[in-house]
């Protein structure tokens, strides 16, 4: 059986605005939109997390507050058996879930 999931990365810089509270009810209503069932975020710095996550009703995987990124996942498709690995409800064979930001200099 295949199971198709839905994966977003999005970086949410906030070099442009000055209300974190009204980026983060953009990036929710934006993301709501999408649909994802796993979310992977760069540039998480300013933002309350876990008020995003309540918003998406989204689960955080791994929030990696040094890097500035994180992984949220949606627990009515998957299951967090740690920080870096989730199972379907369908399928209990682990998927690793990894996300990576590089910096601007010298992956431009």
């Amino acid at each position: 059986m295949v199971v198709k999931i839905r994966i977003i990365t999005v970086n949410l810089c906030l070099e442009c605005s000055d209300n974190k509270d009204t980026a983060s009810d953009k990036a929710i209503q934006l993301l709501a939109s999408m649909k994802g069932d796993v979310l992977i975020m760069q540039e998480t710095e300013g933002y309350t997390l876990e008020r995003i996550a309540a918003g998406l009703n989204m689960q955080i995987l791994r929030d990696n507050q040094r890097e500035h990124t994180c992984v949220m996942i949606n627990p009515a498709v998957l299951i967090k058996l740690d920080s870096y690995h989730v199972c379907t409800l369908r399928q209990r064979d682990p998927i690793y879930i990894g996300g990576v930001h590089l910096t601007d200099i010298p992956s431009v």
